[in-house]
């Protein structure tokens, strides 16, 4: 399941007394911060993990196109950095433009052609992400070449142009093979080989880009915070942690040396009791408590009435509008409607800021 623009627009509309022409540019943005918004809402509710910030690499591309394919069952993108080198550098001060800019500048002034590997902008048009320039794939002094077809590995020396220098040869490389750079992540494909040269044409690379996106989610699954203090060692994730003086226990999620963080809680915790690992036998003593709540918010049906939700907070956080705080206390309920978690514990206060 992944929610698109497409699908969302007429169930926006209607939301906004049915002004579908009124505004586009501002409902477009809304849509695509709406879906972020209303995921780090329900996470500052307690409502979602972090682990909806999906973060992959070695995304592939090619020299000569500006766009690569997003994951699937993304929500909203939010970061893009490029490769270089060994490093990762941030695509533009937000790394992202709107959708409705990105549709202005498809097609007329959105790429640059000079294979300067300096761009600035990204955008997300599902299912793609484009780029406003092309990669400047190159390879690196010092890092290991090896040859798709032969197998050979060589070190490189030196880029000029299209001519490569390298040594330390293993093997014999072949004319027309492609060759892959193991620190850049280059490839390019041999037009001649002598013994310590060869001529090269760059034809892209394969770890490039970095993004980082929200994941859309079946489920969330929530978890409760139990502080501690004095721990003997380090507890194992997935052990059962149990108190020595309530009885109660909990499946650990993460340890983070004064919080032990529980699923699927039986019983209520103590404080100033020890709690005991299953595996690691590994102790603390508690020292605050959360008591136990529903552990799985269901996301699949309503999730688009939640967006729709979210966007129009966006829509009137956008225009400034006095309704912001009525329309902000909507997505709160039908979050709350939407699960079993009591709204307000973990945070009292919020803002749009």
């Amino acid at each position: 399941m992944s929610i698109t623009l497409n699908t969302m627009w007429t169930l926006l509309n209607t939301m906004m007394q049915g002004q579908s022409t009124r505004d586009q540019v501002r409902k477009l943005l809304s849509i695509n911060e709406g879906q972020k918004y209303l995921l780090k809402r329900m996470i500052q509710l307690s409502k979602g993990p972090r682990e909806l910030l999906s973060d992959p690499t070695n995304i592939p591309n090619t020299i000569s196109l500006n766009y690569v394919p997003v994951p699937t069952g993304f929500v909203a993108l939010e970061r893009v950095w490029r490769r270089n080198g060994t490093n990762y550098t941030m695509l533009g001060p937000e790394s992202v433009i709107t959708y409705d800019d990105l549709l202005l500048r498809l097609g007329e002034i959105f790429f640059q052609t000079a294979n300067t590997g300096a761009f600035n902008l990204a955008g997300l048009k599902e299912p793609n992400l484009y780029l406003d320039t092309h990669f400047a794939n190159t390879f690196t002094t010092s890092e290991t070449i090896t040859g798709a077809t032969s197998g050979a590995t060589g070190t490189v020396t030196s880029v000029s142009g299209t001519t490569l220098t390298y040594a330390s040869v293993a093997g014999s490389f072949s004319n027309a093979e492609v060759i892959e750079g193991t620190t850049s992540g280059t490839q390019a494909t041999i037009s001649s080989v002598a013994a310590t040269t060869m001529t090269i044409a760059i034809t892209g690379g394969t770890k490039e880009i970095k993004i980082s996106y929200w994941k859309l989610p079946t489920a969330m699954v929530n978890y409760d915070s139990l502080a501690i203090t004095s721990p003997s060692g380090s507890f194992t994730v997935g052990e059962t942690i149990t108190g020595g003086t309530s009885n109660a226990s909990g499946t650990l999620y993460l340890d983070n040396t004064t919080t032990l963080f529980l699923q699927n809680i039986v019983g209520t915790f103590s404080s100033s009791e020890t709690v005991t690992g299953s595996s690691s036998a590994e102790t603390a003593t508690t020292t605050a408590l959360i008591s136990p709540k529903p552990q799985t918010l269901d996301y699949n049906d309503n999730h688009e009435l939640l967006v729709a939700q979210a966007a129009v907070v966006m829509w009137h956080k956008f225009k400034n509008s006095a309704q912001i705080a009525e329309e902000s206390e909507i997505l709160d309920n039908l979050i709350e409607q939407n699960s079993d978690v009591e709204i307000g514990r973990e945070s009292a206060s919020w803002s749009l800021a």
